[in-house]
């Protein structure tokens, strides 16, 4: 993110922290084993947009997939714990950032369950998988 232009100045000044209670990945949920809520890793800008109007926007930050996303996707978002949450969205310069960076790494797969999507006529049901 520091290296891409267009995420430099959000990753420097407009970290977020996105709740989240489970996310989805090619016809899976994936969510905590005690149903809690946690957060997401984000960045947000605000921009204009072709006809002048201001726009703000976010996106997910992703990582490398640990072993229970890798059977789906080689993405995952990055999750940051309740405890990490106000350092996170601090503004840093350079070395505050590098601290930072180890929070983007894979999570820990351990309490977390992937629950597959399943479409019975017009009820939808989760299987875990």
């Amino acid at each position: 993110m520091a290296t891409k232009t267009s995420f430099r100045s959000a990753w420097r000044y407009r970290r977020c922290l996105l709740p989240a209670n489970g996310f989805f990945e090619k016809g899976m949920h994936i969510k905590r084993m005690d149903h809690k809520p946690f957060w997401l890793a984000g960045l947000w800008n605000r921009w204009l947009g072709p006809d002048g109007s201001e726009i703000e926007s976010c996106t997910v930050i992703t990582t490398k997939a640990n072993q229970l996303i890798k059977p789906f996707h080689n993405r995952m978002p990055v999750i940051i714990s309740t405890e990490l949450g106000n350092d996170w969205v601090q503004q840093k310069d350079g070395l505050g950032l590098r601290d930072l960076e180890p929070l983007l790494c894979e999570w820990s797969p351990d309490n977390w369950v992937a629950e597959r999507i399943v479409k019975e006529n017009s009820n939808t049901q989760m299987s875990i998988f």
